[in-house]
Order: structure tokens, then C-alpha cells, then sequence
């Protein structure tokens, strides 16, 4: 999945200085690679920016950046947040168990199960255990 400075800047409510390009991951200053942003939210880490490799940095205001011509900065009110931000936009959702009860999920007889459940593989649903309409374990 790739996403664009434009996409982060929208998600984080910042602005681009810098190429607009697309990022192909995340990962931190030192353990970036080439297509990769990374962020700084405080003073300590800016230094460390214009010898990252990373494509782009999410940086917060008024840092004292140094960037190279070919790296992009996206600015924000705090990198940390926006951060977080980002990556809720990048989450992949994790995969839902079909409606019903797994072949290898244990259900006591004695369990009452509502309507449209999704018990997944491995679960254990003890005696006399009550679970909900549309419940997902």
C-alpha cells in the first residue's frame, strides 16, 4: 500500500514543504529506507533527519530541520499525534471469523450463543456462558 505526502498532510491536518511523493511504509529515522517516512516530534530526533534515509518525516512545528532537496516534510501541530493519525489510516482490518462456530471452537451445551455470532478457531466458551447477538470471539 502506498500513500501520498498529500494523503498525510490531509489526515493530519498539516502542510507539505518538499516534494510530493508517495511512501511505501514507515519506520523510524535510523531504521528507515528509501521510501519510507519516518516522524520527529521533538529537537533530539531533527537532527538526525537529513542523514535518515527515509523519502519523508512527519516533523513537528518549528522544529530546526535540516532536510535534504529530496526529502519531504510534512508539518504538524504534533508529530506524535498526527502519528497515530496516520496509522489508524493505514491499518489493515483484521480479518473477521465467519458468521457461526468454528469447527475446532469448544462450546459448552450448556452456553446460550445469539443470533449472528462469529466464533473463531480455538475459542472456548465455557458452561452456562451467555454471549450476545453479533458477538465476535
Amino acid at each position: 500500500m502506498s500513500f501520498s505526502a498529500t494523503d498525510i498532510a490531509a489526515w493530519s491536518g498539516g502542510r507539505v514543504e518538499g516534494p510530493d511523493r508517495d511512501f511505501t511504509g514507515m519506520a523510524t529515522l535510523d531504521e528507515a529506507v528509501p521510501g519510507n517516512l519516518s516522524f520527529a516530534g521533538h529537537a533530539r530526533y531533527a537532527k538526525a533527519i537529513k542523514d535518515s534515509a527515509a523519502a519523508g518525516v512527519i516533523c513537528t512545528e518549528n522544529l530546526p530541520v535540516q532536510r535534504r532537496d529530496d526529502q519531504t516534510i510534512i508539518w504538524v501541530t504534533n508529530a506524535d499525534l498526527a502519528v497515530a493519525q496516520v496509522l489508524e489510516h493505514l491499518q489493515i482490518p483484521p480479518a473477521m471469523p465467519a458468521e457461526g462456530v468454528h469447527p475446532s471452537a469448544v462450546v459448552d451445551p450448556s452456553a446460550e450463543l445469539g443470533a449472528g455470532v462469529r466464533i473463531g478457531p480455538q475459542v472456548i466458551i465455557e458452561a452456562k456462558a451467555v454471549i450476545g447477538a453479533g458477538s465476535v470471539l
